[in-house]
C-alpha cells in the first residue's frame, strides 16, 4: 500500500535514512527538518502517516502533536513517534495526543522502521 508519509526529524542524517527506506517501498516521503515545518507541510500535504520525532528546535514532537491534533482535525493521519527520549510521561502524553506507536530510534534498523510503517499503514 503507498501511502503520503511525512518525516519530521531535525538530524539530516537520520532524515534522509528515512527518506531512502520509505521512498523504497514507493511511498510519497515529504521531510521537515522541524516542528515548525512539520505542521506547515502536515496541513499542506494532509499525510497518511508522519514519523515524528520527539526533540527538535522551535517545536518539539509533544507540541507538534498538541497544535495538529489528531484527534479532533486529523483522525484518518496516523503517527509513530521515533526518540531517544524514553520518558514514561512523554510516551503517555505522545500517545494521549493521539500517537499510534512510540519506539526508541536507537533500537530501531530502517528496515524495522519500514515494516513498523506498512504495518501501520495497513490496520488502518
Amino acid at each position: 500500500m503507498m501511502a503520503n508519509i511525512l518525516v519530521v526529524e531535525d538530524d539530516p542524517m537520520i532524515r534522509t535514512v528515512y527518506e531512502k527506506i520509505l521512498l523504497t517501498a514507493s511511498h510519497t516521503v515529504t521531510t521537515a527538518q522541524d516542528g515548525e515545518e512539520g505542521l506547515k507541510l502536515a496541513e499542506e500535504k494532509k499525510p497518511d502517516l508522519i514519523v515524528l520525532d520527539m526533540l527538535m528546535p522551535i517545536v518539539d514532537g509533544i507540541t507538534f502533536l498538541e497544535k495538529y491534533d489528531i484527534k479532533n482535525k486529523h483522525p484518518e493521519t496516523k503517527v509513530i513517534v521515533m526518540s531517544n527520549v524514553m520518558m514514561q510521561d512523554k510516551i503517555d502524553r505522545a500517545v494521549e495526543l493521539g500517537a499510534v506507536n512510540y519506539k526508541t530510534k536507537a533500537m530501531f534498523s530502517p528496515k524495522e522502521l519500514l515494516e513498523l510503517v506498512n504495518q501501520t499503514l495497513s490496520s488502518s
